[in-house]
């Protein structure tokens, strides 16, 4: 299917230096399937130039000694400071050889052999559109399709399956296989630190797309992704669930328009019987029902503070000038 606004391609194949860094938590490199197959997708003839950095925020406590692949530099972060750590990271190391694009990984995706070449088209479409600052596959967990979704009221609807181009209205990505041109990111001002983790691609694209930078989507690529929150209750621990909750909460709060807020608040409340339903943990549980009634009993400006002292974290300058300003209920 063709996107709105059509991708030119009448520019040749484009090779531009990418830095790419693959987010390594609790999993050592051997052990990563993305790691194996980005080794064996930049074998390709025709791969372009890349410097690959694995990012371990895993506590030094529980590393392994496992040495990364050939060619692959590997950094050991003193704190766990999610994505956001790992994208500052790599920004830097793309900013000191010259790389114009900046890959980013998570350690459960599953590469194609022809990756790069797939992702041709859209360095093309970045080419002849300088508005382009992010170029995304689709993502999907079997036939369910999850990435890149248009922003709706209360919550985001995925984008058909061959979607191939611009969209016409905003949309957002998850941070898996995802290409960002550097200038962008760089363009952006800084990083909101407590946005490090949960909705830290909700955060950016939003960002990227009030900046004036374009998404391209790649409608010949998509990738198995396995996304933890489908099933909480099994893949996720209590305490990443309650941090999953709390940024959610305030990027509603910052960034959505005060219908989308109230929507929001409504469906904390049928998640919650749902789970109730469903026989969820008493933690899980009570954490929904915790951050129902935080929304009903708190204002907006003293839920914002709360959970930025909870994050022990300020606003940037340049994420707090774009934050919504409505008043909440």
């Amino acid at each position: 299917m063709d996107g709105e606004t059509s991708a030119h391609t009448a520019h040749p194949p484009l090779r531009p230096r990418i830095f790419a860094v693959v987010v390594l938590y609790r999993q050592s490199p051997s052990a990563s399937i993305t790691v194996h197959t980005l080794a064996r997708a930049l074998e390709a003839q025709d791969a372009p130039p890349c410097t690959v950095l694995l990012y371990d925020n895993t506590p030094a406590a529980e590393r392994t000694a496992a040495a990364p692949p050939a060619g692959f530099r590997y950094q050991a972060a003193e704190t766990n400071r999610g994505m956001l750590g790992a994208v500052e990271a790599a920004l830097a190391g793309a900013a000191a050889e010259g790389c114009g694009w900046l890959l980013t990984l998570d350690q459960d995706t599953a590469l194609p052999e022809d990756f790069f070449a797939a992702l041709r088209p859209g360095l093309a479409a970045a080419q002849s559109d300088e508005r382009i600052g992010v170029i995304v596959p689709q993502l999907a967990e079997g036939a369910r399709l999850l990435s890149p979704a248009y922003v709706g009221i209360g919550r985001a609807t995925p984008l058909p399956a061959g979607f191939a181009g611009t969209p016409a209205r905003e949309a957002r990505a998850f941070n898996s296989a995802a290409l960002l041109r550097v200038q962008a990111m760089h363009s952006l001002g800084g990083f909101d630190p407590c946005f490090w983790l949960d909705h830290f691609d909700s955060w950016l694209h939003h960002r990227l797309y009030v900046h004036g930078w374009r998404m391209h989507v790649l409608g010949g690529l998509t990738l198995e992704h396995h996304f933890s929150l489908l099933d909480y209750g099994k893949r996720v621990s209590q305490e990443r669930y309650r941090n999953f909750l709390e940024a959610e909460a305030a990027y509603i709060d910052l960034y959505e328009p005060r219908i989308a807020a109230l929507a929001y608040t409504a469906q904390l409340g049928v998640r919650w019987l749902n789970q109730i339903r469903r026989g969820e943990t008493r933690g899980i549980r009570a954490d929904t029902r915790s951050a129902l009634w935080r929304r009903l009993t708190t204002r907006r400006e003293a839920r914002i503070a709360r959970w930025r002292s909870d994050m022990r974290c300020a606003a940037s300058t340049a994420s707090t000038a774009d934050a919504v300003v409505a008043s909440e209920p």
